[in-house]
């Protein structure tokens, strides 16, 4: 018998006492002392988890386009890669400039959440 693949949905719902939802993925590392890359993980777990809630039709979703890399860089392997991201913050207002192969928020620093 094949086992039937978690959706993300449920690999978030199935956290093992792990961290599940965080404002800034800075502040996931220094508060649970995870490194950098799990904390990404995490992160990444639960965008394509909200990505997955949005294809079903919910609205209230984790806004997984807000949160950035270091410097304001747009993350690409967040679902729907750069563009989507790129599209859903211009949408909100921030301006995206492309640096290199990077794409940025402008003045991100400006709509930062104190924590």
């Amino acid at each position: 018998m094949t086992k039937k693949k978690k959706s993300w949905v449920e690999k978030l719902g199935d956290s093992k006492g792990l961290p599940r939802v965080e404002k800034t993925t800075e502040k996931m590392s220094k508060r649970w002392g995870t490194g950098a890359r799990a904390t990404g993980i995490f992160a990444w777990i639960a965008a394509n988890a909200a990505e997955e809630q949005r294809q079903e039709g919910k609205h209230d979703i984790t806004p997984y386009w807000r949160t950035l890399k270091t410097g304001g860089v747009i993350n690409p392997k967040y679902p729907g890669g750069v563009e989507r991201q790129k599209r859903l913050l211009e949408k909100e207002g921030h301006k995206v400039v492309q640096k290199g192969k990077k794409y940025v928020v402008v003045d991100y620093e400006k709509s930062l959440e104190k924590l």
